[in-house]
Parts: C-alpha cells; structure tokens; sequence
C-alpha cells in the first residue's frame, strides 16, 4: 500500500506541473458554446501640456524684429521710423477659454519732420522706449485635429514714456506710436500666433501615436515572446476649459486590445479619422483585453522547461520523454510520456482559473494512467474530494502581487523608455479580473477585464520635427 501511495504521490507532482502549463479561465466559461466575440475597449484620458513647455516652444520659434517699418506721419513728408523688438520670454496664462500672452518689447523711434523748413532727424541715434505688449487668443482644436491659436486683441502698456526731444521741443510720441502699433497689429498678431501655432503641431503629434498603437508591440520574450496591438474604431476628443497653468485636452479611444504569442502581421494603418466628440470629459479605462495563446505554443514551452526533468519522491523517480498537448473543449488534454519506475503515459485534463484573490488553480483536474504497471493504475483515490482539496491547493500560486503592481510596472517602464522625453503617464488599475475563456481552432483566447484611469503629459520634445 504504501509503494501505491508513493506512486501515486509521484504521478500528482508530475500532473501538477504540467497543468500549470494550459492556463485558462473562469467556471462560467467553459459552459460558452458560441465563439468568444471581444467586447470593445474605451480609454478616456486628459493629455496635459504645461505652459511652461509651451512657453518653451514658442520663445524658441518668435522672432526677435517684430516690425522694421517707415509710416508717413503727413502729406509735408514727415516720417516715423518705428522698429520693434523683443526684450525678454513671452509668457502664456490660460484662463477660461482664452489663452493671454504677456511679451516685454522694446520699441525704436527715429523721426524725421521739417520745422520752419528746415528737415531734422534722429534717425541715426534713435530712441529707444520700453513696454509690455498684452495678446488675447481664443485656442481652437477643429474637425481635422488641428490645435490653433486665434489671436484678437492687442494692446500696449509703456514702461517708460514714449517722448522725444527735438531742438528743446519735447513732442509726445504715445498717440504716434500707439497710432502706428494699432496698424501694424495684426503683423504682430500674426507672428506670435505663427509662433505658438507653429511650435505645437497636435495633428503630427496624434499622427504618430495613431500609428505607433496600430503596430504590433512586443512586451515580453521570457518564458514566450508576446506581441500587444490594437484595432482602432473610434477616437473622440475636445479641448477642455483652460486652466492656469495647463493645456488640457481630453481624447476617448476605442478599440480592440489583443495579446499573441506570434508576432501579427502588420495591415495596413487605418487612416486617422476625424475628431468626435466624446461621451464625456471623465478618465477612465474600462478595456477588455484577449491573449491567444495556441496550445502547439503551450506544448513548445512546456516540453523545453519539462522534457528530460526527472521527479523523485520517496525513492522513486520518473523522467519526462515527451509531452503532448490537444484541445478537450472545454479543457485541454496533455498527454505526458514517463520512464524510470514509472513506464507509460499520464493523461492530464484540466482548466487552470484564477480566484477573486488573483490565485491561479486547476479546475476540473483529472488524470488516468496508461501503464502496464498495476499499482500506477490504481487510481480511483483521486476522485476523493480529500485528494481533489489536496490538488487544489498544491496547485495554486498566488499572482495577486504581479496584477496588483501592473500600473506601477508600466509606468516605471515608460518613465525609462525611448519616449520618455516626450511623455509621462499616470495608468491607475483599479481591477483586474478574468472575463472569459474558450478554446478555438486548437488556441486559447483568454479576456480579461481591466478597469482604472490613466493620465498623459507631453513635454515639448514630442512636437519636435523628426522625433519619434
């Protein structure tokens, strides 16, 4: 009895190993008849672009010489040589829909006026007067996904008086010069917003993360490669109110998530649609994601790390020559080649699960032997629900940590990748579950569902021309 005992002990260790290999899911699944059809992802998030960065951007880009210009003062020929250049950063301030640009200007005047006809000028020494110019714009995110800045309204305030004295005669510019600022207003106008509109590019930007998401990602190559990609549906955004500091705009993306073990092939990048408007302005994750896993790929892993393995227990021992695996909807058979002081085959049906606390357990596990040997066949102890507990909780392995620290490990991967000069991410996954499994054409199509919210941060270097 007790060589029975030890047998059999020998025969669970190998079982169980084996089984750990066919991950599946949930109870409810295994009763699917239909195919599996994956339910859409919606990912709602705000993408946040400081003003700091944008500040950045612009300065970058505007002009030092805002106006170089000669206006006719009168029909007696007297001129005004106005030039305007910039003395300091632009700074930006975002309140309610409005976008206020605060720029430090230095502005030279030279005159050139006939008194008692006689012609003098100052235009070799011109005078110089300092003052802050302030700039209105409404910011505009259109149909095409083209982020534009509508500049409306300027004006000037003088930091010193904009006077000048021509032989003892002090003649007050302000009306003059305010006069020639107003005409050249919309010049000005323009090359700030040509700046700001030119150091964010949105639409080039959501260009090429619109195709990044639609190539196949690789996101793991130990103990399998596996490749992450999407199939996009919808993707919604609007321009949120401006704050003080921050650019918001919140983007709601549609699609269908999907993880394999062989690398896709890449189709052809669908075109980026025009912008919709989104359900609502409120960050979320509610995603359904489908791993297909082919039970040939299971049997690959499962023989490299097996085969040739030799267990032992209580002085037996038996070596794994071969391990084969098929589809026993809803479970999967895996038939287990032994030699050593057990010759024969060990067939192993089950459906591994995982529990509310993220344990991963075999469900339904049975087995039967195929062996001359009469005590490797006495069997029927198994299907004693004492044994079935025994199994059960050999079996389980904990994986809660792992899915609890999904959303750190991702954001700690971005915050060292390529891309972490242009972006950072907040992902928050508040519940990860199993959603259901089926076998299909000899793979397990496995979904989960994730829900959480995430948040996104561009930095200047993701407008960039030529970045990637």
């Amino acid at each position: 009895m007790k060589k029975k005992i030890q047998i059999r002990s020998l025969l669970l260790i190998i079982a169980g190993q084996v089984m750990l290999f066919g991950c599946s899911d949930s109870r409810q699944s295994s009763e699917h008849t239909e195919p599996l059809r994956l339910p859409p992802s919606f990912v709602s998030f705000n993408i946040d672009f400081p003003i700091v960065e944008l500040e950045d951007g612009v300065n970058t880009m505007l002009k030092n010489v805002l106006i170089d210009d000669v206006i006719k003062l009168n029909k007696k020929g007297d001129q005004l040589f106005l030039k305007v250049v910039r003395n300091g950063s632009l700074d930006l301030a975002l309140r309610g829909n409005r976008v206020y640009a605060s720029l430090p200007l230095d502005v030279k005047v030279a005159i050139k006026k006939k008194v008692m006809g006689v012609t003098f000028s100052n235009e070799d020494v011109p005078v110089s007067f300092s003052g802050v110019m302030q700039a209105k714009a409404n910011a505009t995110l259109d149909s095409l996904w083209n982020f534009t800045l509508l500049c409306e309204e300027m004006n000037m305030e003088w930091v010193s008086d904009p006077s000048i004295n021509i032989l003892g005669m002090e003649i007050d510019l302000s009306k003059t010069v305010a006069k020639a600022l107003d005409q050249n207003e919309e010049k000005i106008l323009s090359e700030l917003c040509r700046a700001v509109n030119g150091s964010i590019d949105f639409r080039a930007a959501l260009l090429k993360v619109w195709g990044d998401i639609q190539r196949p990602i690789r996101i793991a190559k130990k103990p399998v490669y596996a490749w992450l990609y999407t199939i996009p549906d919808a993707l919604n955004a609007e321009l949120l109110p401006l704050q003080k500091d921050t650019l918001k705009i919140h983007v709601e993306y549609r699609s269908s998530i999907y993880v394999t073990t062989d690398k896709p092939i890449s189709n052809e990048i669908a075109p980026l649609p025009a912008r919709g408007q989104p359900i609502n302005s409120k960050s979320a994750i509610l995603a359904y994601v489908q791993a297909d896993v082919p039970i040939a790929k299971m049997e690959e892993l499962a023989s490299t790390l097996l085969v040739g393995k030799t267990y032992s227990y209580e002085g037996y021992s038996a070596t794994i020559e071969k391990i084969k695996m098929s589809s026993a909807t809803p479970n999967i058979l895996t038939q287990v080649t032994l030699s050593g002081d057990l010759n024969g085959d060990v067939l192993v049906t089950g459906r591994p699960s995982f529990t509310k606390k993220m344990e991963l357990t075999i469900d339904d596990f049975k087995y039967e032997v195929d062996s001359d040997d009469q005590v490797a066949q006495a069997t029927d102890w198994l299907t004693h629900s004492m044994v079935e507990g025994y199994i059960s909780k050999m079996l389980t392995i904990d994986a809660s940590t792992f899915f609890n620290n999904l959303d750190s490990l991702a954001n700690a991967g971005i915050a060292k990748s390529r891309v972490k000069d242009k972006i950072s991410t907040t992902f928050h996954f508040k519940d990860i579950k199993p959603y259901q499994q089926q076998i299909q054409n000899d793979t397990l199509k496995w979904i989960f569902y994730v829900e959480g919210s995430a948040g996104l941060t561009l930095k200047k270097d993701v407008f960039r021309k030529g970045s990637r």
